[in-house]
Formats: C-alpha cells, sequence, structure tokens
C-alpha cells in the first residue's frame, strides 16, 4: 500500500506547516496500520491533501455547496458500503481522496481533548472510513457505528 501526499503549505499557517513536518511519518505508518487493520487485504493508494482554509471552502463550496471551510472531505473511488461489497480487483485500485484542513485541526484540538497529532489522525480516519463507504449522514445508527469505529481506530496513532 502506498499512501500519496500534498501539502499547500503556502496557504497554511506556520504551525500547521511545522506540525507535518515533524509527524508525516508516524502519520502515514498510522494510516498503513489502519488498513492493516480494517481491510488486510487492501493494497491500493490513498491519496492525501494537506491544506488550509481556502482550498477546503472552495472544495466545500463546489462539491457540498456549502460556503465554509470544514475539517476534512473525502472523495471515495470505489463503491463500497461499510467497508462491504470488496472485488478481488478492488484490492489494487485507488481507493480515492482525503484532503484535511490543518488549520482547523490545529484550532478545534483541544475540543476534543487532544493533541494536534490526535486531531489531524482523527480526521484522516474520518474520512478513510468515508473511502470505506460508512456514512454519518445516513442514520443514527450509522452515524453511532462510525464514531465507534472512529475512537477503535484513531488510538492507532503511536505518539
Amino acid at each position: 500500500m502506498e499512501v500519496l501526499y500534498q501539502i499547500y503549505q503556502d496557504e497554511m499557517d506556520t504551525a500547521s506547516v511545522a506540525l507535518l513536518q515533524t509527524s508525516l511519518p508516524t502519520i502515514i505508518a498510522g494510516i498503513k496500520e489502519f488498513f492493516a487493520q480494517i481491510q488486510p487485504a487492501y493494497q491500493g493508494d490513498i491519496s492525501l491533501l494537506f491544506c488550509g482554509d481556502a482550498t477546503i471552502r472552495e472544495l466545500n463550496e463546489r462539491f457540498r455547496g456549502k460556503t465554509v471551510p470544514t475539517d476534512v472531505l473525502s472523495f471515495p473511488l470505489l463503491d463500497l458500503k461499510d467497508n462491504e461489497g470488496w472485488q478481488e480487483e478492488m484490492f489494487e485500485e485507488e481507493l480515492g481522496d482525503v484532503i484535511v484542513n490543518v488549520d482547523q485541526a490545529l484550532r478545534q484540538h483541544s475540543l476534543w481533548d487532544h493533541s494536534p497529532l490526535e486531531e489531524l489522525f482523527r480526521l484522516l480516519v474520518h474520512g478513510m472510513l468515508h473511502l470505506l463507504g460508512f456514512d454519518h449522514e445516513e442514520s443514527r445508527e450509522q452515524a453511532e457505528r462510525m464514531s465507534a469505529l472512529e475512537i477503535k481506530y484513531e488510538k492507532l496513532i503511536h505518539i
């Protein structure tokens, strides 16, 4: 499995850039461990974009019709439902894109009583669960299930 990433550091706060520079190897290791546990057969790629408010606001408006920045967006490429529906050929395909607003992660980490790195990884887990077909907006039961999975898997980051 390969984790592809791009950093739009020109639009991010200095603290956000510093967080990524020091924690990217830890984040990538945590993502690989996440997939090793939730879908061990998956060997494809996942693409990450780390950005600030401007890019995520634009994407949020274009794809969701919301004119405010958000913390994370996901764009799945495979048609999965609750991590089910895998076909053998899918295990090598790209799963999709997760876009994380690092500036927002730094602003909101204390709301969850997390370190900035823990919050960044929490957002990545949330986005990756969406790539696997989980959807908290579908029903209350789905939201509870996704929340339980987030709590379980966000502990994979070793800090």
